[in-house]
């Protein structure tokens, strides 16, 4: 029997007589207005004492109750309070007295001076039962939205997966230097233009060179000059400044990326704060981390089950917040010639709770493909699709594109003429030989 004696010790959060209680009662718990009301009811009787945050420190003490019933004669305050109860309660269930059970009583002790001890239970005549929102009715869950509310802008992996969905966790993998980060930052572009906001934390490049990337991405091949170093003799790319203060002005406001120059910004809470600061301030919905390996994550002594812990912390952020979050990731040395789901970086469970993953190799010039990259889709929740993308690389502008060389003349709307697709007969970008 669940008698004082054996119930968990809640007095630090609630005020009742521990005397008085004994769980085996099919009366179950009574939660009052205040003390008086309590010391007047007596016998499993208990009101909070201090915050709504308290709350989750009695879990253990009210799962000893058969029922929670929050007797309560203010209508607001009794729904607040079997509200707030049924977010950390989860095997009672949780009762409210209904809007007129009191007939204008202001409590307890009042109704029962009205009309009488005996009449105390009728209080609990047509009592309102607060849905545990953990469990949900079929018939009451809403239909996802089935048209992508985020395209990659490209065409062969937006077909395949039906694009992006908010809510989703997207896991990129591949060996170094193969180009997923590349990629990401080329969709990156595609949901600002489509009027997305990002924000983006990358440990490996610091935010001047993660820009001076996406300038010459966003300038596309007809905007990007071609310039030597004296000293060495290296080609490279650049934007004149015309371009780069139009491009400036059309992603101001929608692209965001942390400055790892400060101290801690690659610790965990602090990668979850900032995201979060974001999606308040910001209104960001696209998210990129760049990568799992550079983030400091906490309780690190068993690296791989932290890991997927950190994951889980991200997918449950991409849920509540009804963002899409991209994820890169380096593989696991396993000595395979080819990289598989279950590969990529801590263990297995990783992918097991992605949404989409997918693999970015770079194929040897003169494959039969005609190819420069491959994107493999190793998993899709929605429709299970796997299968291969072939794609261009142009270096000039660091853009992929699909193999009919449709990114390769995208031209995004901080152009004068807005977002447009150039001539299909307009010679298409070649790598310039150093």
């Amino acid at each position: 029997m669940n008698h004082s004696a054996d119930l968990p010790n809640a007095g630090e959060w609630l005020t009742y007589l521990p005397k008085h209680m004994n769980a085996d009662l099919p009366t179950g718990l009574w939660i009052c207005l205040d003390v008086l009301d309590v010391d007047f009811v007596k016998t499993n009787a208990a009101c909070l004492s201090g915050t709504w945050e308290d709350i989750k420190h009695c879990r253990e003490f009210f799962e000893c109750f058969g029922k929670i019933f929050v007797a309560i004669a203010q209508p607001d305050m009794c729904a607040l309070t079997a509200e707030k109860i049924s977010e950390h309660v989860i095997s009672t269930s949780v009762l409210r007295a209904s809007d007129t059970a009191f007939k204008g009583c202001s409590s307890i002790r009042e109704y029962c001076k009205k009309y009488g001890n005996d009449k105390l239970g009728d209080i609990t005549h047509g009592f309102i039962e607060i849905e545990n929102p953990r469990l949900l009715n079929y018939a009451k869950i809403k239909r996802p939205k089935r048209n992508p509310t985020i395209l990659s802008g490209i065409a062969g992996i937006d077909k395949g997966i039906g694009g992006f969905r908010k809510s989703e966790l997207c896991v990129w993998t591949g060996k170094r230097g193969d180009g997923k980060t590349t990629l990401v930052n080329n969709i990156l572009l595609d949901s600002v233009e489509h009027g997305h906001k990002v924000c983006i934390y990358s440990g490996e490049l610091p935010p001047d060179r993660l820009r001076d990337w996406h300038y010459l991405q966003a300038a596309g091949h007809e905007n990007v000059r071609s310039k030597t170093y004296e000293e060495s003799g290296k080609t490279y790319w650049d934007i004149p400044q015309e371009t780069e203060s139009k491009i400036d002005e059309w992603w101001n406001g929608k692209m965001f990326c942390f400055d790892t120059r400060h101290a801690k910004v690659h610790e965990e809470n602090t990668i979850f704060g900032l995201f979060e600061y974001a999606w308040y301030r910001h209104s960001t919905s696209v998210y990129v981390l760049d990568n799992l390996m550079t983030a400091q994550i906490n309780d690190s002594r068993e690296y791989y089950r932290a890991q997927s812990r950190f994951v889980t912390r991200l997918t449950e952020f991409a849920r509540r917040r009804e963002v899409l979050i991209h994820l890169i990731a380096h593989p696991r040395k396993t000595g395979k010639s080819e990289i598989q789901a279950d590969d990529v970086s801590g263990i297995g469970d990783i992918t097991n709770i992605a949404d989409n993953v997918f693999r970015v190799d770079r194929l040897p010039e003169g494959n039969d493909s005609g190819a420069d990259a491959r994107v493999k889709i190793l998993k899709n929740r929605e429709y299970g699709k796997r299968g291969d993308v072939l794609l261009l690389f142009d270096e000039s502008c660091r853009r992929f594109s699909d193999m009919d060389g449709s990114g390769f003349l995208k031209q995004y709307s901080w152009g004068d003429d807005g977002f447009r697709e150039l001539p299909g007969d307009l010679e298409l970008p070649w790598l310039l030989e150093d």
